[in-house]
């Protein structure tokens, strides 16, 4: 078994170019990756927009798909009022994220990780 993390455009390492992305030409390139991996049947897990992106896949090409994982998604992008409050609340925590890397990283790992887990990693860290 496998895991393969890929980087979408426009973001990490790939150039963002001046165009606008769909959520097709997203699915696309993912389906693009794995016919280049030469892999025909997996798994697939999508957080946030990578969730959007998944599931456009699985709409395009279901035949790929043994299982399907969504992780704190949506199935569109929100109308503007409801982008101006993701905006809001990215911008707050990339600042805590600044400030304070650890109590970012906590405050995000309570939709990330189970109760269990959490308090096994913070057994860990000390």
């Amino acid at each position: 078994m496998y895991v393969v993390a890929y980087d979408k455009r426009g973001f990490v390492k790939s150039d963002l170019l001046d165009i606008a992305y769909s959520m097709k030409i997203l699915a696309d390139d993912l389906k693009g990756a794995i016919d280049g991996l030469k892999i025909k049947k997996f798994h697939l897990m999508g957080r946030s927009r990578g969730g959007m992106i998944t599931q456009n896949f699985t709409i395009l090409y279901p035949e790929y798909l043994g299982r399907l994982i969504l992780m704190t998604t949506n199935l569109i992008l929100p109308n503007e009022e409801g982008a101006e409050i993701l905006k809001k609340g990215r911008e707050q925590e990339i600042k805590l994220l600044m400030k304070d890397p650890e109590k970012s990283f906590w405050k995000n790992a309570r939709i990330l990780f189970h109760q269990k887990y959490r308090k096994e990693m913070k057994k860990k860290s000390r």
